[in-house]
Order: C-alpha cells, then sequence, then structure tokens
C-alpha cells in the first residue's frame, strides 16, 4: 500500500514505474517510458540526429526509428550526461510536451541511442519532481492513451517491446 504524498507536495499524480506517456509536439500518440528516480535528466531514443537552422531557430532533427519519418523539435542546448558505465557525454537537448497519466508537462529531454536499452523514454528526477509520486511494485497505472483522441495523420505509435 502507498503512503500518501507529503504534506505540501500539492497535486501530484501516482504512477508505476512504467507508465504509457505521449509526446504531442512530436505527433507521437504512446509510448513505454520508464520512471528513473537514479536518472536525473529525461532520454529518448533516436536516430540520425541532427542539428538544423529554421526561421524559428536552431531545431533538431531525428528519427524515433530507422525508418520513421523525421521529426523535429526545438533545439535548447548540449547536456553533460553521465551514463550508466560512468561515461560523460554531451547529448543534444530538445524542449517538448510529455503526457502520462492524465498530466502534461514541458521538459527538455536529451536524444541518444538507445537501441541497446529496454526502455525508448526515460523520465528523469527533474521530470518527475513535484509531479509524481512512483509506486515501484506497480506498472501502467493509467490506461493506453486513446488513439480516437488524437487526429489519424499527426500521430503515430511507438510501441517498443517491454
Amino acid at each position: 500500500m502507498c503512503r500518501p504524498a507529503p504534506a505540501g507536495v500539492g497535486a501530484v499524480r501516482q504512477v508505476g514505474w512504467r507508465e504509457w506517456a505521449a509526446l504531442p509536439d512530436l505527433g507521437v500518440h504512446r509510448l513505454r517510458a520508464k520512471f528513473d528516480t537514479g536518472a536525473r535528466a529525461c532520454a529518448l531514443h533516436a536516430h540520425r540526429i541532427e542539428l538544423v537552422q529554421t526561421n524559428e531557430g536552431e531545431q533538431i532533427r531525428f528519427k524515433l526509428q530507422p525508418k520513421s519519418k523525421w521529426r523535429q523539435a526545438p533545439f535548447v542546448g548540449y547536456h553533460r550526461i553521465k551514463d550508466t558505465g560512468g561515461r560523460v557525454t554531451e547529448r543534444p537537448a530538445i524542449l517538448i510536451t510529455i503526457e502520462v497519466g492524465g498530466t502534461s508537462f514541458e521538459a527538455e529531454v536529451c536524444l541518444v541511442d538507445r537501441s541497446a536499452m529496454r526502455h525508448r523514454l526515460i523520465l528523469g528526477r527533474q521530470a518527475i519532481a513535484k509531479r509524481f509520486l512512483i509506486d515501484v511494485s506497480q506498472t501502467f497505472l493509467h490506461p493506453l492513451p486513446s488513439k480516437a483522441a488524437q487526429p489519424a495523420q499527426a500521430t503515430s505509435t511507438i510501441d517498443y517491446h517491454s
């Protein structure tokens, strides 16, 4: 049984350690996300990451899968990240909206090749803090986002195996 949120925390949503997420800015209807309190930053799996100049400023262009369509989001800079092996790398970061369990928020997300990893989207402490209370004994406490809720031409499903 989970304890209630600590006093003064405000409206936090209880989630399992894995939940369905949507990335509406990227046209992604749903993908599995892992809440990772050991990670400071968020990370999203990406292929063919390119920095491009547009009328809106610097943008990052990338693919979520090798044969998927190109996605584009505002470039916010490079973040120095220490990976699980202790190596420090610089990763490009984008600013996007993330939706999980009825909660929508903006977050900086680092793009990195996570093809060897089980979870393609990691939500780190910066995104979790003051928004979510994680029940580590549970997964998928919130329903799968409905395809009917999104325009068909603007969305895609990235349903990686868990």
